[in-house]
Parts: C-alpha cells; structure tokens; sequence
C-alpha cells in the first residue's frame, strides 16, 4: 500500500466535493494516509494548480498517489490519466496540470522557441522515465460515473485502487503523448540581464517568481512593477519595506514587510521581473 495519497483540488472546502472523494477513497482503501495539499487553488486555475503541485512534489515519498483535480474540461474531450514517475503516481486530467511535476523529465519541447506567456498546453511525447496510462478500465470505477464529477467517479477509485498495490497496467491503455506546457524560464537579455516573470501569488501576497538567486549577478538591480529592489534579504521581517528573499520553494520572492506585495506593487501572476547586473563597490 502507498504510503498516502495527497489530494489538491480548487474545490474549495465550503462544499462537500472533497469528502466525496474522499470517502471513495476510504471505501475501497480504509484506513488510507490522505493529506490534503490544497483545495484553494482558483477555480479552474490549471497553471496554479501545476505550480503548485510541483513545489510539494519532493517532500513526498516515491510510492505517494498525487489525486490532483482542476479540471475545467471536465466532460470534454481531455484523458483521464494516471502516470507513474520515480517521485510518485500522478491520477487526473491530461490538461498540464502535470507539467511542473514532470519537468524534471524533460519532455519534447522546442528548446528554441521563444516561451509564450500563458505558456501553450501542447502534446509532448510520453517523457522517458516514466509510464502514463489513459483511465479506461470501467470495473476501477464508481458507478455511475457522472459527467461532471470525474474527482469522484474516476479519479478517487483509480487512485484508491493504485495505492492499495493494483498494477499501473490495469488502469488503461498505455499512453504516447501527455498535454503538458513548458514552465516559464527566465531569458537572457542584454549585458547579463534576466527577464523573469511572477509565475505564482501565494496567499500572503508574495509574488513568487521564476528567478533563482544562484543565477542572480553578485551586485544587481531588480525591477519590479516600477520598484527597484538591490539585495536579496534573508528573512521577511528583515530589510526594506519591499524586499527579495530566496523562498523554501528556491524561487526569489518579492515580499512586502508585514503586507501584500501583490497590492502594494499592482502586480500579479506573469507580471516582468528584471534583474540587471550593478557595478560592484569596492569595499569602504
């Protein structure tokens, strides 16, 4: 049996959806580990959903079952999938809400293309290293299975069963090509400039950004909503009324001491971060 399974929605927790999943779960695997990772992503938000995900992804065992739902093609034409990697079994819609947690798989993408901003779900070939199956074995289902809540028709039972040890081939058919899109990278500019962008808000209001501050140059200017920033501080009550600081997730945040730099600055999520090198002081 897996260790747990770990749930992310953007069902939110004012209704019963997720103990509906939940209790699908229970029936077929009782006394399952359930964690929840997050039900508050926006609604039908698949780009922070997948971000996300992959910020958690490494604090889990190999042998979690990630039951993550944000699914606004729900009853269309996108898969219900399951995918087994070395870090764990991802069960939900093929609609790039795996694509931060498959990254490091390093799908087809055009290394040459220039990143679009929302980046493009496009189909990628089934990353090596890893197997996906599309979900079409109707006896792991609950029936009947709704056309509007996959969360709990498809998706709980299939991770349910995965984690109670059922074999990834039983699910489906083998799948060749997943909907993923390339999370942003930052580009390089002019005379070791960076162009970043703000790829997630969190709930304090710090605005998350795609920028790791091993790549930042030993003196710098970063530019943000017509702020600039010129240091990177260690703590959020340290330095400056609007300050940088490497997060637990290893990406720069800019944060704002003791409110919102979301509000403060006017900014939100792919929002331009620039980081320009600065001339290094001699010492006084």
């Amino acid at each position: 049996m897996a260790s747990v399974v770990a749930l992310l929605t953007d069902f939110g927790t004012r209704d019963g959806y997720v103990a509906a999943m939940k209790g699908v779960i229970l029936g077929i695997a009782p006394g399952l580990p359930l964690v929840d990772i997050t039900h508050e992503v926006t609604p039908q938000d698949v780009y922070g959903g997948a971000f996300l995900l992959g910020t958690v992804v490494d604090a889990f065992g190999p042998d979690t079952v990630f039951l993550c739902v944000v699914d606004p093609g729900v009853g269309a034409d996108r898969s219900p999938v399951a995918i087994r990697t070395p870090h764990g079994t991802f069960v939900g819609p093929d609609n790039g809400l795996f694509s931060y947690a498959l990254a490091a798989y390093h799908p087809a993408f055009d290394a040459t293309a220039r990143p679009t901003v929302p980046p493009a779900v496009t189909a990628v070939a089934t990353p090596s290293g890893i197997t996906a199956r599309r979900i079409a074995n109707e006896r792991l289902l609950r029936q009947p299975v709704s056309a509007t809540f996959h969360g709990r028709d498809i998706f709980a039972p299939v991770a349910a069963h995965l984690a109670a040890g059922r074999p990834l081939a039983g699910v489906g058919p083998q799948v060749r090509w997943l909907r993923l899109f390339q999370p942003p990278a930052p580009l390089q500019g002019r005379e070791g400039a960076l162009l970043g962008r703000v790829v997630h808000v969190d709930a304090y209001g710090n605005l998350i950004t795609n920028l790791r501050a091993a790549g930042f140059p030993p003196a710098f200017h970063l530019t943000i909503g017509g702020r600039t920033i010129q240091r990177l501080s260690q703590a959020y009550d340290y330095g400056d009324a609007l300050l940088a600081i490497s997060g637990s997730s290893g990406f720069v945040e800019i944060a704002a001491k003791g409110g919102s730099a979301a509000q403060r600055l006017g900014v939100g999520r792919w929002a331009p971060v620039l980081v320009r090198p600065a001339p290094v002081l001699p010492p006084a």
